[in-house]
């Protein structure tokens, strides 16, 4: 025999949509159809983003450490994209912009096309006398044009009639944002404070 069921709540509303799957697959583990294949997909492509940003992130940092040559340094660049993860995260929950199948993209793309920001003030610092001359150099300002190419590009998605388009532009947009000011902020604070501390430590030495 075949059974159908209808919702009672529209299913283009997330959470009525998983409410509807759960319920029937309490009664019927082994139901499906249209909204049981959308629920299922949209939960393994959050996933599989999840794992992605993790992985990516995971070697980014070893890449790091091979390439720069300095855990210290590695670690460096990382705190800025995984500020900017959690930053991305915080004002989704604040403003109620959650997470879909569609726009969780944005963590993955963040780590890939960010990671080299950290790197190219790091590099350059060890190329300079001084921070403050690092923050007068060409380097910091190159990396703001590059940052905002990229947030104007992928920006321009959220004006996209699609729901799930336009949210993917907003989300990657706020997520880049993030991602730039702490590589221009946060990282050369980080650096200013290294400074001091082995500044201090050798003046203790003495």
């Amino acid at each position: 025999a075949r059974i159908e069921v209808f919702p009672r709540h529209d299913l283009n509303d997330n959470r009525a949509l998983k409410e509807f799957v759960r319920g029937v697959q309490a009664l019927a583990p082994e139901a499906t159809d249209s909204p049981v294949e959308l629920l299922e997909a949209s939960d393994a492509v959050i996933q599989s983003s999840i794992q992605a940003a993790a992985l990516a992130l995971i070697l980014t940092i070893l890449m790091h450490i091979v390439v720069l040559k300095s855990v210290l340094d590695a670690i460096m660049v990382a705190v800025p994209l995984v500020l900017a993860m959690l930053l991305t995260v915080t004002t989704s929950v604040i403003f109620g912009f959650p997470f879909n199948f569609a726009n969780i993209i944005a963590l993955p793309l963040l780590i890939g096309l960010n990671n080299a920001y950290g790197v190219y003030l790091v590099v350059r610092r060890h190329a300079t006398p001084d921070l403050a001359r690092l923050l007068h150099s060409s380097t910091p300002r190159a990396v703001l044009l590059s940052g905002l190419a990229s947030i104007a590009s992928f920006g321009v998605l959220a004006v996209a009639t699609h729901p799930g388009m336009g949210g993917m532009g907003i989300l990657i947009s706020l997520a880049l944002g993030y991602a730039l000011a702490s590589s221009l902020i946060v990282l050369p604070a980080m650096m200013a404070a290294l400074e001091q501390a082995t500044s201090d430590k050798r003046q203790a030495t003495r």
